[in-house]
C-alpha cells in the first residue's frame, strides 16, 4: 500500500495580464471602458491588469504561502504576463491585423517587441521582490509576442544542440529572454533573472526550457504551445514540429525516464477545446504527436498545467478509448495518468474574479518492488479570488478535496481516475436535471463570479444542450471529436426517451388490459349469478337466495 512521507507545495498563476497603463487612454479598453483615470485602482471586471491588482495578488500570496505547513518549492506561471493588445498601441486603428503581419519587420512591430519587453521585464522584477529566493518558471503565452500568435522562429533550420543565435538576432523570443534574464546587455540589471544562460539555446530556439527541482528528482518541462496553435503564424518550416520542441521534448522525458524522474509539463494554450465557443486550440497534427507523447512517457508525468481560458477548469481522458476506432481515437482526449488542470486568471477582463492557486504535492512511496524510490503525485489545490468589486479582500474560494470530496481519495489526488469520477458523477440525476456536482463546478468557472453565459455561475441555470456542451468539453480533444460526442450524447437522449415511451405505452397498455379483464370477470360473476336456476329450475329463488347472502 503506498503512504505519502512528504508533502511540498507550489504556487499558481495564470493570464496575469498585467497593463501599466491600466486607467490611461492606453489602457487596453473596449469601448473605452478602461481608460477613464476615475477607475478604481484595483481594477475592473472587463479590463486587463493593474500594476496595484499584481501587487495585491503577489502579496496575497506570500501571505498565503507563509501559512503553508511548509514554503513553496517553486513558482508557475502558464503564460500571458503580458496584457493584451500591445501591438495596438504603435499603428493605426484603420490597420488590421493582417496588414501588421505583412510589415511585420517595420518601426511598428520593432516599438511593439520593446514594450512588450519593457513590460515583461517590470513584471520579472515584481516577481523576485515578492519570492526572491524561489525557482519562478514561466511559460510564452500568444499575447506575450506581437502581434498575437506571431512569433519568427530565427533558428529552424540547425539540428537540435547546434546553437549560434544570439539574444540580439533571435527577435521576439531574444526580447523575452532579454526580459526574464535580465540580461544587462538589454536591460536593466534588477537582480537574478526568472531564465539562466543555460535556458538560452531552447527558449531562444522556440521559446521553451526545462527546471531540475528537488534534486533531479522532480523536472519541470515549460513548453510555447503558442508554436502549436490554429492561429499561430508563420507557418513554420519544420510543419510537423515548429522550433523542434516535440524533439526536445522527447529527449528530455527519455532523460528523466533514465534518471527515474518525474515530470510537470506547463504551457499556456492547451491541447483541448474551449469552453466558450468550443473552438479548437491546436492543428490537429500537433495535438496528435503531442498526446502520442505523453502515451508513452505516462509513468513520469504527474502534471499537465496549462491556463488560456481565463477560467477554472479540467479536462480528462475518456475511459472507453480502447473500444473506439483509430480516427476516433485521436479526436478525444486519452486516458493518461494525469488530467489536463487549466488555471483560473489574475485578469478579471472576462468577468472573472481574480484567482490563483496553492497547490499541495506529495512524494508517495510505493507498495511494490517496482516503484521503491517513490514517486511524486499532485495531491489538492486552494483557490483563492479577490472580490475586486468590494475592494481587493482576497479569500479561499475553495478546497479541490473539500468540494468534491464524494469524488476525492487522497491516494489518487489530482488524477485522472478522480476527475474522471467526478465528471461521471456531473451526469444527469434520475429526473433528468443537473446534478450538484456539474452545478458546483461551474459556480467555480469564474472563481465564484455570476457570469452572464449558462456555462458558468452557479446562478444560471444549464439547460439539457448546456449540460451536453459541458461533458463532451471535458473529453474532446478536437472539434470533431466535441461534435460526434455531442451526436452520440442526443441519439442516446432520443432513445432513451423512445424506451420511456416505448415502456410508458406498454405499461399503459398493461393497466388497460387487467382493467377491462377485471370489468369482463365481474360482469361475468354478475352473469353467472343471475342465471343459476333453482333445484325446480325456477331463476327467480335462486336470486332471492343470493341477495340473502
Amino acid at each position: 500500500m503506498s503512504t505519502i512521507d512528504e508533502e511540498g507545495y507550489f504556487l499558481w498563476f495564470s493570464d496575469i495580464h498585467f497593463d501599466p497603463h491600466y486607467a490611461t487612454p492606453r489602457a487596453y479598453s473596449v469601448e473605452g471602458k478602461c481608460n477613464p483615470t476615475s477607475l478604481p485602482s484595483i481594477g475592473k471586471h472587463g479590463c486587463d491588469s493593474p500594476e496595484t491588482l499584481v501587487r495585491s495578488t503577489f502579496e496575497a500570496a506570500v501571505t498565503v504561502a507563509a501559512a503553508a505547513p511548509s514554503k513553496p518549492s517553486f513558482v508557475i506561471i502558464t503564460g500571458d504576463s503580458i496584457r493584451h493588445g500591445m501591438d495596438r498601441l504603435f499603428i493605426n486603428d484603420t490597420e488590421s491585423d493582417a496588414n501588421f503581419h505583412a510589415i511585420a519587420n517595420t518601426s511598428h512591430y520593432t516599438q511593439a517587441m520593446k514594450a512588450t519587453g519593457d513590460v515583461m521585464s517590470i513584471l520579472s522584477a515584481m516577481l523576485k521582490e515578492y519570492f526572491p529566493e524561489t525557482d519562478i518558471i514561466v511559460s510564452v503565452g500568444n499575447n506575450d509576442v506581437v502581434p498575437d500568435y506571431y512569433l519568427e522562429l530565427k533558428e529552424e533550420s540547425t539540428a537540435l544542440g547546434n546553437s549560434s543565435l544570439s539574444v540580439k538576432d533571435a527577435g521576439m523570443l531574444g526580447v523575452l529572454f532579454s526580459a526574464l534574464s535580465h540580461d544587462e546587455t538589454e536591460s536593466p540589471k534588477t537582480g537574478s533573472g526568472l531564465l539562466t544562460q543555460a535556458d538560452e539555446w531552447t527558449f531562444l530556439r522556440g521559446g521553451y526550457y526545462s527546471r531540475i527541482l528537488h534534486n533531479g528528482n522532480l523536472i519541470v518541462l515549460s513548453l510555447n504551445t503558442v508554436l502549436y496553435s490554429s492561429y499561430f503564424e508563420p507557418e513554420s518550416t519544420n510543419i510537423d514540429d515548429p522550433g523542434r520542441q516535440f524533439l526536445w521534448m522527447k529527449k528530455m522525458l527519455e532523460y528523466s525516464r533514465e534518471r527515474q524522474c518525474q515530470v510537470i509539463i506547463i504551457g499556456h494554450v492547451p491541447p483541448a477545446l474551449g469552453s466558450y465557443r468550443h473552438n479548437q486550440f491546436w492543428k490537429h497534427e500537433h495535438i496528435t504527436m503531442y498526446y502520442s507523447i505523453i502515451e508513452e512517457y505516462d509513468d513520469l508525468i504527474i502534471a499537465q498545467l496549462f491556463g488560456h481560458l481565463h477560467s477554472d477548469e479540467f479536462r480528462v481522458g475518456d475511459k472507453s478509448l480502447a473500444s473506439m476506432n483509430t480516427e476516433t481515437k485521436t479526436q478525444v482526449i486519452p486516458f493518461v495518468s494525469s488530467p489536463l488542470l487549466l488555471g483560473p486568471s489574475v485578469t478579471p477582463l472576462h468577468g472573472n474574479y481574480p484567482a490563483f492557486r496553492l497547490v499541495k504535492y506529495g512524494h508517495v512511496s510505493g507498495g511494490s518492488k517496482h516503484d521503491a524510490k517513490g514517486k511524486f503525485k499532485l495531491l489538492d489545490y486552494e483557490s483563492f479570488r479577490s472580490l475586486i468589486d468590494i475592494g481587493e479582500n482576497w479569500t479561499k474560494l475553495y478546497t479541490f478535496s473539500e468540494v468534491y470530496s464524494s469524488d476525492y481519495k487522497r491516494e489518487d489526488g489530482l488524477s485522472s481516475e478522480t476527475m474522471n469520477s467526478i465528471v461521471e458523477a456531473m451526469e444527469d440525476t434520475l429526473q433528468g436535471k443537473e446534478s450538484h456536482v456539474l452545478k458546483t463546478f461551474r459556480s467555480f468557472v469564474l472563481s465564484g463570479a455570476a457570469g452572464e453565459s449558462q456555462h458558468a455561475g452557479l446562478d444560471m441555470e444549464c439547460s439539457e444542450k448546456c449540460r451536453d456542451e459541458w461533458l463532451c468539453t471535458f473529453r474532446s480533444a478536437t472539434s470533431d471529436g466535441y461534435e460526434n460526442c455531442l451526436l452520440m450524447r442526443r441519439e442516446s437522449r432520443e432513445k432513451a426517451k423512445g424506451i420511456m415511451f416505448v415502456t410508458l405505452v406498454a405499461v399503459f397498455g398493461t393497466v388497460c388490459v387487467l382493467l377491462i379483464m377485471t370489468r369482463w370477470r365481474k360482469a361475468y360473476r354478475r352473469s353467472h349469478y343471475e342465471s343459476t336456476p333453482s333445484v325446480t329450475g325456477d331463476v327467480g329463488p335462486a336470486i332471492e337466495a343470493t341477495e340473502r347472502l
